[in-house]
């Protein structure tokens, strides 16, 4: 996974450990989950074009202790 380097660097983790492997999966996770929302559920027009307000939304509501 290329982006865990920088994604463990920047919240001061080892890249190669495991609180970096769970930080990028928890991430990849949540904007997956918001996609397949996004692609699946019935949504008001309004709302299908602000895909970028639903990740962020999503990314909202991880909780990240000791970072």
């Amino acid at each position: 996974m290329p982006d865990r380097p920088v994604l463990g660097e920047r919240a001061g983790l080892d890249p190669q450990g495991l609180e970096a492997r769970l930080l990028s999966h928890t991430l990849i996770g949540a904007l997956t989950v918001a996609l397949e929302y996004w692609a699946t559920a019935e949504l008001e027009p309004a709302e299908r074009d602000d895909v970028t307000g639903l990740a962020a939304s999503a990314l909202s509501v991880i909780r990240f202790e000791g970072l």
